[in-house]
């Protein structure tokens, strides 16, 4: 009785508290406000929300202001699920942010760049007369003004937290990307087949793919919940475009096209890169000069410290016997610099050596360190004339915003002008910082921005296609595999976008890597993941092995996937990507040993989405092919915790009728891979069963994993 009456009292006290503003919610949020831009005004003092100091930083304040021509007080309202938005700001590109995922009552608003974490995602109440109230999805409080600025608080309902939306433009912001790669099926002759993929809009529930032949109009084709498709057996010659709409239950968020594709024979004479077995792809040496090719390499010393030794050159006529070596740079130049005096060993690490035609010098910029660790953490600067020794130019701490310097993981990208820019991990690898050279590339001529801040990204690596930079990271997860990301900016100067993910979450069993042209003079891009076999717990293959994938750059967007050859021609720009058979089990029956209902998860098209069962070892998952294939490939992507990774024990059987199976595949008792196995397979079967027997940590002896699966494709014919 007592709790009968507490909730007709707090009933009550909401009623009169709404009464005050004379406003009434209304049952159903608002889901017609994505994709436009608004100012927001608070409805009792007419002041728009605006950004404190005009500021354009990370952990700006929200406050009102009076309302003025700029852009600081204009808001994207960026879908995230029923009548739930993640409020971007148009000048800043921040978004409403509650500074550490705080639910305390009294946190202040602030503006932070996008993750599209809960705690950036508001839900907008409309009441009965229009205005509005903003409820914080991660801890159901409100948006209230007090003494001018934005807090988090208990539900009032008063006029502190009752605002207006002034619609004021369409955004030119684009929520999702559609991205096509052609490809070959494996032993064909055609490249007649599509992969189509395009990013998630959080909160949509379905997806209809439209296909486009010719300037034709589109086409419905499939309809699905996950974020990528095939499309085979496409007309040699036609011209064909995808377009994907994306839906929050009946109501259309958005819509995207993709980029053009043109099937054709697939040319002879191709090259092979292999992401199975340990391949190579070659390009010819770009350091090509008056007749002469010139390459560098490192060598340790010979006194019996470990380290760094020397850097010699080798040169070459014909870029496939090299000799001529000497040396350019040796320990002994490095301790004569001021800013090496002191040490006793050197290490370098993120080498990159490249060439200044202004300057006609060559030019080597590494991350270094000294001795064992990563506490030295200085960037490394030397160059030399074409054919003649190098000078060092020290090792130095870079300062940026709150940074004591440190540098780590870095890369250089030279623009179309010879300008060139240092991007680096600074602050213990929590950021990350680029720099502007000099002219002459010997240093650091000024801090620019951050590329991004707080999310521990590495292995930076930049491409430049139509204007747009696409900065590529790696996780921070030592040497096992990690989620590839990338982010985008019409200047190195910024403002960087949001990070966004790219392949599945574990780069394929790599870390995201170098990204390039296939041909400095095409367009056709290439991502090489890092494989650090050599510290991976009980791998069998102690050596780095690198991964190639295509890279489809749209809209602003990057796509890859892994397929299992890269078909390829310098000389001509020929990147073809290779897939070994028809992707059969997309969308197909499949059943789980628990948690079944959300075992289409498992074969959904979305490297995002997870099944996650009871915890109980051995499971099993289950697919339906619908009639009897053979087989070619299994590709599973599975869940390992970073700090903790583990690898997965498992047994692959087949069946014509879903009771007498027969064994293809066992891999109980080995090491598979982390993260991604892919598996050739062989046999019939219109059944296809995964066992799972054990999940291995690589710190420890027992089983500490829940069994979670990210995505299973089965290939074939």
């Amino acid at each position: 009785m007592k709790k009968i009456l507490s909730i007709i009292l707090s009933a009550l006290i909401i009623s009169s508290l709404i009464a005050v503003s004379g406003d009434e919610l209304s049952f159903s949020p608002d889901k017609t406000l994505g994709g436009k831009i608004f100012r927001i005004i608070h409805t009792s003092t007419q002041k728009v929300v605006s950004v404190a100091n005009s500021a354009l930083t990370d952990g700006a304040r929200i406050n009102l202001q009076d309302e003025q021509d700029d852009e600081i007080m204009d808001w994207l309202f960026i879908p995230q699920g029923v009548g739930q938005y993640t409020v971007i700001n148009k000048k800043s590109n921040k978004a409403f942010d509650i500074p550490g995922i705080s639910t305390d009552a009294g946190k202040e608003l602030t503006q932070y760049t996008i993750n599209y974490g809960n705690n950036q995602i508001f839900e907008l109440q409309k009441t009965q007369s229009g205005n509005y109230l903003f409820k914080c999805k991660h801890s159901n409080l409100y948006l209230t003004v007090k003494d001018g600025y934005l807090y988090q608080e208990e539900f009032k309902g008063d006029s502190s937290q009752i605002f207006t939306l002034k619609e004021v433009g369409k955004s030119e912001y684009k929520l999702f990307a559609v991205g096509v790669t052609p490809f070959v099926i494996k032993g064909e002759d055609n490249v007649t087949n599509a992969k189509i993929q395009w990013y998630p809009i959080n909160g949509a529930t379905k997806y209809e793919v439209y296909r486009s032949t010719n300037g034709n109009e589109y086409e419905l084709i499939n309809t699905l919940t996950g974020t990528s498709m095939d499309d085979y057996d496409l007309v040699i010659g036609y011209k064909y475009t995808y377009k994907v709409k994306a839906y929050i239950e009946d109501q259309l968020i958005d819509e995207a096209e993709s980029n053009l594709i043109i099937p054709y024979e697939l040319p002879g004479d191709l090259k092979i890169s292999s992401n199975i077995v340990s391949s190579g792809l070659k390009k010819p040496n770009q350091f090509y000069i008056d007749g002469v090719y010139y390459r560098f390499s490192t060598k340790g010393r010979t006194d019996g410290v470990g380290g760094f030794g020397s850097l010699v050159c080798q040169t070459s006529t014909d870029d496939i016997v090299y000799g001529n070596e000497f040396e350019v740079l040796n320990f002994q130049d490095i301790v004569s610099h001021p800013t090496c005096s002191d040490i006793k060993e050197a290490g370098f690490e993120s080498q990159n050596f490249l060439y200044n035609k202004e300057t006609n010098e060559f030019v080597f910029i590494a991350h270094m360190e000294a001795g064992g660790g990563y506490g030295f953490a200085r960037t490394a600067f030397a160059a030399g004339k074409v054919g003649e020794r190098f000078k060092f130019y020290g090792a130095h701490r870079l300062p940026a915003e709150g940074n004591q310097g440190d540098t780590r993981d870095l890369s250089v990208f030279v623009d179309d002008d010879n300008q060139a820019y240092l991007i680096a991990a600074v602050n213990v690898n929590a950021d990350l910082a680029i720099y502007r050279l000099t002219p002459d590339w010997h240093g650091v001529d000024k801090f620019l921005c951050f590329g991004a801040r707080g999310s521990h990204r590495e292995l930076p690596s930049i491409l430049k296609h139509e204007g747009l930079y696409y900065l590529f990271t790696s996780g921070t997860a030592g040497w096992y595999p990690t989620q590839g990301m990338f982010n985008t900016a019409t200047s190195m100067e910024g403002p960087w976008s949001e990070l966004r993910r790219v392949g599945n979450t574990t780069t394929f069993s790599a870390q995201s890597g170098s990204v390039s042209r296939l041909n400095k003079k095409g367009n056709n891009f290439l991502m090489t993941t890092y494989r650090w076999m050599y510290f991976w717990q009980d791998a069998t293959n102690r050596y780095t092995m690198n991964r190639r994938h295509q890279i489809i750059l749209h809209d602003g967007y990057a796509f890859y996937d892994f397929f299992n050859e890269i078909l390829y021609d310098y000389d001509r720009d020929i990147l073809v990507s290779s897939q070994n058979g028809r992707l059969l089990s997309q969308g197909k029956k499949i059943t789980t040993s628990s948690n079944q209902e959300s075992a289409y998860l498992l074969n959904d098209g979305d490297y995002q989405t997870r099944w996650t069962g009871e915890n109980k070892w051995p499971f099993e998952i289950t697919i339906d092919l619908e009639k009897e294939h053979e087989l070619t490939e299994l590709q599973i992507s599975w869940l390992i915790y970073n700090g903790s990774e583990a690898y997965y024990q498992y047994k692959v059987e087949g069946s014509s009728d879903g009771v007498n199976y027969t064994t293809l595949l066992d891999r109980t008792q080995e090491y598979t891979d982390y993260g991604f196995t892919v598996d050739q397979l062989s046999g019939k079967a219109r059944y296809v069963k995964i066992t799972v027997v054990n999940a291995k940590p690589r710190n420890s002896q027992t089983n500490t994993y829940t069994p979670q699966v990210f995505e299973v494709k089965v290939f074939g014919k």
